[in-house]
């Protein structure tokens, strides 16, 4: 009896470890277009997916000329991993439509390489079959860069809610997240070697979860986190939910403001 509820236990480590067989297939462009439903744009001659019940495909970028996601790409982009490399700062754009992942996305996974982010609209959805899905803005490398100018990362919308945003995440390692435009929501906005980090956020928004106006204050006042609008600074404020990080008008402006409408009333009285 033991003998047999033995081999049924090694079956099932067996099946569990053929199911985390990870492939990594990575962008060649080969096939002449920045379409990422062309076949022969990948190394392995077949576009990424989350999983097939066997494999899970993680999807590389080493290029400085990635593929460029629309809403006009049919079927929806996805991969399990995503990961922008390489000498060149391989380059991911994202123009519209959606983009889902099993997991997580990562830039400069190594430590000579980086990566780019052009958001420009359209949508991320992490961790749609784990927990782990984070956004690495330089996991270990130096010199990745986030250029977001439009739509949605939701890092905390799949199976858990522990998509953190990890700017500079390890030693050694160094990003910069420009949040012109749109919105991310993430579980935590981390920046363990925060020296090596930054965050402008010059008109769009970072929601967290729950109560993090302490922690995001602090990277505040050491100046990783800052706008360059004229006249604004960065406030976070907790409502009881999520604490909403955006830029403000800083207080001297909202008094001119005040004073110039005042003196405008002012004028129509007369």
């Amino acid at each position: 009896m033991m003998k047999k509820i033995l081999v049924v236990f090694l079956l099932l480590v067996l099946a569990g470890n053929a199911f985390a067989a990870t492939i990594y297939n990575q962008w060649s462009g080969g096939g002449g277009t920045s379409d990422w439903n062309t076949l022969a744009n990948w190394n392995l001659g077949y576009v990424p997916f989350i999983t097939d019940g066997t494999n899970v495909i993680k999807a590389g970028f080493k290029t400085a000329t990635g593929p460029v996601i629309t809403a006009a790409t049919v079927p929806v982009p996805e991969a399990d991993v995503i990961t922008l490399g390489g000498g060149s700062a391989g380059v991911l754009t994202i123009s519209s439509g959606t983009l889902n992942l099993g997991q997580y996305l990562t830039m400069g996974a190594n430590v000579t390489e980086s990566g780019t982010l052009y958001m420009n609209g359209g949508t991320i959805n992490t961790g749609q079959r784990t927990t782990n899905a984070h956004l690495f803005v330089g996991q270990k490398g130096p010199g990745s860069t986030v250029y977001m100018n439009g739509g949605t990362i939701n890092l905390v919308g799949g199976v858990g809610t522990t998509g953190n945003v990890r700017i500079a995440d390890q030693a050694g390692s160094g990003g910069t997240l420009y949040l012109n435009a749109g919105t991310i929501y993430a579980n935590n906005l981390l920046m363990p070697f925060a020296a090596a980090g930054s965050l402008a956020i010059n008109g769009g928004t970072l929601v967290l979860n729950g109560n993090d106006e302490s922690a995001v204050d602090a990277l505040i006042l050491a100046g990783k986190v800052t706008t360059a609008i004229e006249g604004y600074i960065v406030d976070a404020v907790y409502d009881g939910t999520n604490t909403t990080v955006s830029a403000v008008p800083e207080p001297a402006t909202i008094c001119l403001l005040g004073f110039g409408v005042l003196g405008l009333l002012s004028k129509k009285k007369k």
